[in-house]
């Protein structure tokens, strides 16, 4: 199962900076007792890629304002959670803790991952608050569900293990669903995040940040080599 589902992860780590999508956020901030302070909604052009740093790849979303759409400043929230699937390359495998049958909608027997850290080394090597503090690791468990198929995540759950007094933030949670997309021009069947919800709990509020993707455009860039004789003079 785990070589089935990291060969997967590594089709995805392939393709995820080829494609872009329409991308609708709704946002809604709470205080401390529930109460709900603040209310938005908007819709961008979503793009996705890697970044270098400090010798490793870090993910990095690019939103651009989409028409009928407006800046949302909570937009950058969530910087990078779609490529939280890639908790399953191959590198990563000796992370896992259990294996376990489970249904999910109640469409048939899957395979289920339960997923968390066992020592410091591996802190929070998958998810890192970048700002201008400094970078803090979070630690995560997990679970994915995975069709038993095709070996792919079909849905995907995480916790932040600890609290990260800096930010005062207490806890979040992640849960991210995943569905077929096909390219008929390639010949190509991608699984690509499609809907995320993202929960931020600190101090003194809470935020939830739900993400809907769809109008997927996936392209592939090709090159060719030609050569021709070197013209006489």
């Amino acid at each position: 199962m785990l070589e089935g589902v990291g060969e997967r992860a590594v089709e995805l780590f392939v393709n995820l900076e080829n494609f872009t999508a329409k991308e609708r956020i709704e946002y809604v901030r709470q205080d401390d007792h529930g109460a709900i302070e603040e209310r938005d909604s908007s819709v961008f052009d979503y793009a996705f890629g890697f970044e270098t740093r400090g010798g490793g790849r870090t993910s990095q979303e690019y939103r651009t304002v989409a028409k009928g759409g407006h800046a949302l400043s909570a937009s950058a929230q969530d910087t990078g959670l779609v490529a939280l699937a890639l908790i399953f390359l191959p590198s990563v495998h000796s992370d896992y803790t259990g294996v376990a049958r489970a249904w999910i909608n109640g469409a048939g027997s899957l395979p289920m991952w339960s997923v968390s850290r066992k020592d410091k080394e591996k802190r929070g090597r998958m998810l890192v608050l970048r700002t201008d503090r400094g970078a803090f690791p979070v630690m995560l468990r997990g679970r994915a569900w995975i069709s038993m198929e095709n070996s792919q995540v079909l849905h995907l759950e995480t916790n932040s293990m600890s609290p990260i007094p800096t930010f005062k933030l207490r806890s979040n949670a992640l849960a991210i669903d995943y569905g077929l997309v096909r390219v008929h021009s390639k010949n190509l069947e991608l699984w690509l995040p499609q809907h995320l919800e993202a929960y931020w709990e600190y101090e003194t509020y809470r935020m939830v940040l739900s993400h809907a993707l769809t109008d997927f455009q996936v392209f592939t860039v090709e090159t060719q080599e030609r050569f021709q004789p070197p013209t006489p003079h």
